[in-house]
């Protein structure tokens, strides 16, 4: 209910502003929240009802998905991860998320260091290890990532990304028969 959003976002640390008689129309909206707290409405026609707290690390990560998946604006998540990291140097999320952008614009180097950083503070983040594997797939160490994406599927079978990114290491290494 439009209740409990309003309570969740409040909890974490959002200002919710609405307008007498003109109710925020949560109909459309998902409410996230990450590990460190920061609740996020991923819907881009709710998101002029919120105002994140700018301290807030997680926040800005939120926000660098947000521009990357929704406004394809791969400088503005930059930026907003950035941030991130420049308020909380040790947050997983966003160090990974820096490698992610990176792995894209095909900075190798670069995103394996933020992988390791990444992983130096939670070595079992799971969607680290899977940019990690998927950096070996884009730098054509097929088997290496395979390996590491098989790891990853015994602890969830169901992971789509980790399962795609399998399947073409299998196409490349010749293996049509898995």
């Amino acid at each position: 209910s439009g209740y409990r959003l309003i309570t969740e976002a409040k909890r974490y640390g959002y200002r919710l502003h609405a307008v007498a008689d003109q109710p925020i129309d949560f109909s459309r909206a998902g409410l996230t929240v990450d590990a460190d707290g920061a609740a996020f409405f991923v819907c881009r026609e709710d998101f002029h009802s919120i105002s994140p707290d700018p301290e807030n690390a997680a926040v800005h990560y939120q926000l660098a998905n947000l521009a990357f998946f929704t406004e394809f604006d791969f400088q503005k998540a930059a930026q907003y991860n950035f941030r991130a990291l420049e308020l909380k140097p040790h947050y997983p999320n966003a160090q990974q998320y820096m490698a992610f952008l990176y792995i894209l614009c095909g900075e190798q180097e670069k995103s394996a260091y933020y992988i390791e950083q990444a992983l130096g503070i939670d070595p079992l983040n799971q969607e680290t290890l899977f940019y990690k594997a998927y950096l070996h797939y884009r730098m054509a160490e097929y088997a290496k990532a395979r390996t590491q994406l098989e790891a990853i599927l015994e602890k969830n079978p169901l992971n789509i990304p980790a399962n795609i990114v399998r399947a073409y290491c299998l196409l490349k290494l010749g293996r049509y028969d898995e």
